[in-house]
């Protein structure tokens, strides 16, 4: 398990209004495997491939992943405000 998904990590994620339920569940899913591709988003979530660039996009963004490699993603360290996040890709 990433050294950053602690209980109150998961908490975080679980109280979060501006993840979507696909997005909270990668976040999980990134903590127990370590990391997650484009391609391992498309699959577990079955949204199409624009979707899973996006959602990983802002998760991004937002911190709460790092784009480790070219299409690798891990745990980020969660210093930027999601709110405003939220707000640049939800006018």
């Amino acid at each position: 398990m990433d050294k950053h998904c602690d209980h109150d990590f998961l908490d975080r994620i679980d109280a979060n209004p501006i993840l979507v339920p696909r997005q909270k569940d990668i976040l999980r899913y990134v903590c127990v495997e370590g990391s997650i591709t484009r391609t391992g988003y498309i699959e577990r979530t079955g949204v199409s491939g624009s979707t899973a660039t996006r959602d990983l996009s802002e998760m991004v963004l937002a911190g709460w992943l790092v784009r480790e490699s070219p299409g690798r993603y891990v745990i980020g360290d969660l210093g930027i405000d999601h709110e405003w996040v939220h707000d640049e890709f939800h006018p």
